[in-house]
């Protein structure tokens, strides 16, 4: 089906933000659930396109939220890492940027705004984290390959919405430790959630641009990416199904 995606700028904290806003093309008569994709440490690039358009194909309206700043896509892997640093030291205007772009989906024509979830993909793992903790109504909070910094902040909510998490054992970014860490933080929370750590699988398990060499720390995995996605799709239908 066509698709209709259009740039889509909102602001926070006194600062301009760019995203990308991806929904079937034709008019329901019914609001659409939304789906916010956070981006990873190269921004808003074309592979959250890519997973933009294909939840869009399959019925949701999708915001690929930009937490950077408008105009501030990375030029290179270093300065991908500075921004992503950024983001991981200030979690205050990560969930300001994040509660920003939810309002955004949440006014725009045509979405359920009691249906929205969000998928982050490494940092897009702590702003997902850092929009649920801000109190965000969410269906579900999904992280693949995410990181999982906790803030704790005095301010943080718990996350009431359900949680998945899909990480590879070999991820050097989300180690064993961290895992466990934020599992115990969702149970002292009785939040609910499923966490999957797959065996000899590492960061970035669902991007074929970053080649297969295991030992690098980045990896991608045919074999990993689809189950992965399948938990993905049965929870959106679970929680929000989209009409096709």
């Amino acid at each position: 089906p066509a698709l209709w995606e259009v740039p889509a700028v909102y602001a926070a904290c006194a600062r301009e933000l760019e995203g990308s806003l991806v929904r079937p093309g034709e008019a329901g008569h019914e609001n659409r659930p939304g789906v916010i994709i956070a981006h990873d440490f190269l921004g808003v690039g074309e592979y959250p396109r890519q997973v933009a358009r294909r939840l869009a194909t399959a019925g949701y309206a999708v915001l690929v939220a930009d937490f950077y700043g408008r105009g501030r896509r990375p030029a290179d892997v270093e300065e991908a890492n500075r921004f992503a640093m950024e983001v991981r030291a200030g979690p205050v205007g990560t969930r300001e940027a994040m509660t920003a772009a939810y309002e955004y989906l949440r006014r725009s024509p045509g979405v359920a705004p009691e249906q929205i979830a969000i998928i982050g993909y490494s940092v897009g793992g702590v702003a997902a984290l850092e929009l649920a903790r801000a109190g965000a109504e969410l269906t579900a909070v999904i992280g693949l390959w995410p990181i999982l910094d906790s803030t704790r902040a005095t301010d943080a909510t718990p996350i009431r919405a359900e949680v998945l998490v899909v990480v590879g054992a070999l991820d050097p970014l989300t180690p064993e430790a961290r895992v466990d860490a934020f599992r115990a933080e969702l149970e002292r929370e009785s939040t609910p959630h499923r966490i999957e750590v797959l065996p000899g699988v590492a960061h970035a398990f669902t991007v074929p641009a970053v080649g297969t060499d295991v030992s690098t720390g980045f990896a991608y995995d045919a074999a990993a990416e689809a189950p992965a996605w399948r938990a993905v799709d049965a929870l959106l239908q679970r929680v929000a199904p989209a009409a096709h």
